[in-house]
């Protein structure tokens, strides 16, 4: 990934996504990543908002596009992240500037506890096929935590930078296909079975039993509760009940 970041090439077609819980390195990396590339060369708009009217334009030109924490919200349209990542020519303004079009070339990565969720099957799996994930399962606590981490690790960037670039003549040779360690398939195959709030609240809390029962409204409490301490949004109560169903 951080080979490719700093590489010209677009030809894999995918966003990175570094999912992991508080203080697990993620925002260590994408920060290295950023000064590795030069912060002029990086733009920081969140996947929720790459189809807004400005932001297209400010990804012109850019190496990277990173956002550190990126929103749990409804992804139910991916068209704008297969227009970024796919290198097809899009249309974009200035404010106060005409129109133009061109070519994206910068690299997307992005960060948080979970992917972002979807009420539709099609567009988990289409997101799925765009992305490549690497899981930070490890959440470090404040007393054990390096202060000077980041900058022991820029100290190293000369050798960090070498070995990541050394990677690429292998990626180019695999049709730009990435590395997908275990933990990473088996989260992507969790969230392709449960893609929205509902079903994950389902799969993770409740237990299936003929002869049990649960009063609606306490479901709700227990579901919304769920979505809050998740940071999931939650659906609609008529797309739920059908769902349930």
């Amino acid at each position: 990934m951080l080979g490719y970041g700093c590489s010209d090439m677009t030809n894999a077609k995918k966003a990175f996504f570094l999912k992991g819980e508080p203080d697990s390195g993620k925002s260590m990396m994408l920060h290295f990543l950023e000064k590795l590339v030069g912060i002029e060369a990086v733009s920081n708009i969140p996947l929720h908002a790459l189809g807004e009217r400005f932001n297209k334009a400010d990804l012109f030109g850019k190496k990277l596009n990173v956002c550190g924490e990126i929103k749990n919200v409804k992804l139910n349209d991916i068209s704008y992240l297969k227009s970024f990542t796919g290198s097809d020519r899009i249309s974009a303004e200035f404010k106060h500037g005409k129109i133009f079009s061109y070519t994206p070339t910068a690299k997307h990565f992005y960060a948080g506890n979970a992917l972002p969720i979807s009420e539709e099957d099609e567009a988990t799996k289409a997101f799925i096929n765009r992305i490549c994930l690497l899981v930070f399962p490890y959440s470090i606590p404040k007393e054990m935590q390096d202060p000077d981490l980041d900058k022991k690790i820029w100290k190293e960037r000369d050798a960090v930078f070498t070995a990541a670039v050394n990677t690429l003549p292998k990626l180019v040779e695999k049709n730009f296909k990435f590395a997908e360690p275990d933990d990473s398939l088996i989260y992507l195959k969790y969230y392709e079975e449960n893609g929205n709030s509902l079903d994950m609240f389902v799969t993770d809390r409740c237990d299936f039993d003929p002869n049990g029962s649960t009063p609606v409204q306490e479901f709700r409490l227990a579901y919304s509760d769920y979505c809050e301490r998740n940071a999931l949004e939650i659906i609609g109560k008529t797309k739920m009940n059908s769902r349930l169903l």
